[in-house]
């Protein structure tokens, strides 16, 4: 059964002039697409009923829109939140197709101390 998932990007929603996509989102996209869901971004105005939202911000300065649904799940530096993409999503391929404007790749290094 297909879920819909709804992805709020906060730095989006409140920086008229960002040029950077969401990492996290594009890897949680690209692991719901890979199990036929349906993903979209959240609209805090519309009335579809989504499976799950998943919210993610960078900076702990953005602002949380106020109308995201209770049941969301946040991630992120800006959140203050240290939670973790499970190793199956964090080793997916990132979804740039969510952010067409996108016309580079990106990625990060984790680096832990031994």
């Amino acid at each position: 059964m297909n879920m819909l998932i709804g992805l709020h990007d906060a730095e989006r929603d409140h920086m008229k002039n960002k040029s950077f996509p969401n990492f996290a989102l594009m890897k949680i996209s690209a692991y719901h697409k890979a199990q036929g869901d349906i993903v979209e971004w959240w609209n805090a105005d519309s009335k579809k009923r989504y499976d799950t939202v998943y919210s993610s911000k960078v900076f702990d300065f953005t602002p949380e829109n106020a109308k995201l649904p209770t049941s969301t799940i946040k991630g992120g530096t800006g959140y203050g939140l240290y939670t973790e993409l499970s190793t199956e999503t964090d080793g997916l391929f990132p979804d740039y197709s969510i952010y067409p404007e996108c016309d580079y790749a990106m990625g990060y290094i984790r680096v832990t101390a031994k």
